[in-house]
């Protein structure tokens, strides 16, 4: 699983139209995506409702979906 979340989001085939947005937004790997939800995918400028419904049916391919709880590793071994 930590392999599929690590990937990059074009490694997912997702459109490059769609991608790039993200990419301007931070968002960048797989990881990045599933924890968000769809209103906040909405307020990433140039990324409208029928780019969103795309993203969850390429993540819904893979068992994943947005609004997904994920782990993310504490940086700092002793905090």
């Amino acid at each position: 699983m930590e392999v599929v979340m690590s990937s990059s989001i074009v490694d997912f085939d997702i459109p490059m139209r769609i991608a790039i947005p993200l990419d301007n937004a931070g968002i960048s790997r797989i990881k990045d995506l599933v924890v968000l939800t769809r209103e906040d995918l909405l307020k990433i400028n140039r990324l409208g409702e029928k780019a969103v419904c795309e993203i969850e049916r390429i993540l819904n391919e893979f068992d994943l979906s947005l609004g997904m709880e994920y782990p993310i590793p504490n940086k700092y071994k002793y905090i």
